[in-house]
């Protein structure tokens, strides 16, 4: 199995055989104004998606400085409610 990551500053991401983690501006909640979102997908699938304010509730905001820790932090929730 090959485990892949990449980051810009605008989005993050993590490719690990079927499973792919991403949080940035390519995912968005059109109903919250765009915001950015975390996403997993299954071969392909969408399977969870949660806001970058969904994220901010869960973690102190002082650790949240870039796209790396909310990736971070939404594959965390993921494990979490999985």
């Amino acid at each position: 199995m090959q485990v892949d990551s990449y980051y810009s500053d605008d989005y993050a991401g993590l490719e690990s055989g079927y499973l792919n983690f991403y949080y940035g501006y390519e995912v968005t909640d059109p109903a919250d104004d765009g915001m950015w979102c975390f996403q997993v997908k299954k071969n392909g699938i969408e399977i969870f998606r949660v806001t970058r304010e969904e994220i901010e509730k869960t973690k102190s905001y002082d650790q949240l400085n870039d796209v790396r820790d909310y990736l971070i932090a939404g594959i965390g929730m993921w494990l979490l409610l999985k």
